[in-house]
């Protein structure tokens, strides 16, 4: 049996409020059963809108899909960034 990974999620991107019901902005803890890596994540927390996820931030620095999520990490994801 996998060991359980807790890591604390903040979001700025609506959850879909079917699968996922989370606080926008607001840090929470998010109970993983195993080992897994950023996409996998995405598509638990937005089965619906993996479109609209742009920006990922992992401990702090800009993270890939294919990063690994340990214990204690620190995730947050951000919509696709606009600007003129």
């Amino acid at each position: 049996m996998a060991a359980h990974i807790e890591i604390v999620i903040t979001c700025y991107i609506p959850s879909d409020g079917e699968r996922t019901n989370f606080p926008l902005g607001i840090p929470f803890s998010f109970l993983l059963d195993g080992p897994t890596n950023i996409a996998r994540l995405v598509q638990i927390l937005f089965p619906q809108k993996i479109h609209q996820v742009g920006l990922i931030v992992l401990n702090g620095q800009i993270a890939e899909p294919t990063a690994e999520i340990k214990e204690g990490d620190r995730l947050e994801f951000y919509p696709p960034l606009e600007g003129g």
